[in-house]
């Protein structure tokens, strides 16, 4: 994933400048530089009352939960993100760092430019994601007496007592969304390479529900809550309480949701990691620092 070099460099015409790439890991990093929020979004969203940062917020989780089914089908499918995109009404989109002009720009090339797509449409949802995190916390000041911001901030997120405080806007792309202190959350829509130690099991927490991996007689097994083992097939592998799913929960857990994680199984011991889910997908943070974009 993430290697392949062009044979010559590709170019889109964004935002009235001609941007070039050598390989998909070059447009990667492009992408990721424009997840963060802009200081003059930030500025525009302090002026809106409580009721407009309501329906902003909810806005953002709209059109969010719609790309999400769209990368969803995507992981499944990958032909079908060139029409689900084409058929995309781009004003839905932000303009905040050409992210408009960009889409329109992939979408005048072919199904050859699939996963190029993938990737941008994958940190257009990381942008979202910062977005609806940044007006949920203007939400605290503004609902919250001067007294008790700090307090309320700190029981609704643990890391924000480390990264804000009263008077000061937190910057969304330091404000880890953490399960609790030896755990890390796995990036929603973004595929996340992690190698697999033989004989060594890794946790994998969907949600609140705790499942290993484990390589065994080079097979990858993924074990259940129960003790329960499926052995993971070569490429894609859905865990969820899905029909389609490899890996089927009854609906019981109900925190686990219906197309949960995608684990791509390359070859019994390089794995890509694939959040999908609205619980969060967790994983030690000690295995999270060896997690490779």
């Amino acid at each position: 994933m993430l290697d392949k070099f062009f044979t010559k460099p590709l170019e889109l015409q964004v935002g009235g400048k001609i941007l070039k790439f050598n390989s998909e890991v070059d447009f990667e990093f492009s992408m990721a530089g424009r997840t963060a929020i802009p200081s003059a979004k930030i500025s525009d969203l302090l002026k809106l009352s409580v009721e407009g940062l309501k329906k902003e917020e909810q806005a953002v989780i709209n059109t969010r939960d719609s790309f999400y089914s769209i990368l969803s089908q995507a992981i499944e499918d990958p032909n079908t993100i060139d029409r689900a995109l084409r058929e995309l009404d781009t004003l839905v989109l932000s303009q905040d760092h050409d992210w408009r002009d960009l889409i329109k720009a992939l979408n005048e090339n072919d199904e050859k430019f699939n996963p190029l797509r993938m990737i941008a449409l994958a940190k257009y949802l990381k942008y979202l994601t910062a977005l609806k995190d940044t007006v949920a916390y203007i939400l605290v000041e503004k609902e919250s007496p001067p007294e008790s911001t700090f307090a309320e901030g700190e029981k609704q997120n643990p890391e924000f007592a480390a990264t804000w405080t009263p008077g000061r806007m937190p910057d969304a792309a330091v404000i880890a969304e953490n399960k609790e202190d030896t755990l890390e959350r796995l990036p929603r829509g973004e595929a996340m390479k992690i190698i697999l130690t033989p004989g060594t099991p890794l946790d994998l927490y969907l949600s609140d529900y705790k499942c290993r991996l484990l390589v065994s007689d080079n097979k990858i097994l993924f074990i259940d809550k129960a003790g329960g083992e499926t052995v993971l097939g070569a490429g894609r592998n859905i865990i969820g309480r899905g029909a389609d799913s490899v890996v089927k929960f009854d609906a019981a857990p109900r925190e686990i949701s219906r197309t949960h994680v995608l684990i791509y199984n390359e070859d019994n011991k390089n794995i890509y990691l694939t959040d999908l889910s609205s619980g969060g997908t967790f994983i030690p943070r000690e295995e999270f620092k060896r997690l490779i974009c």
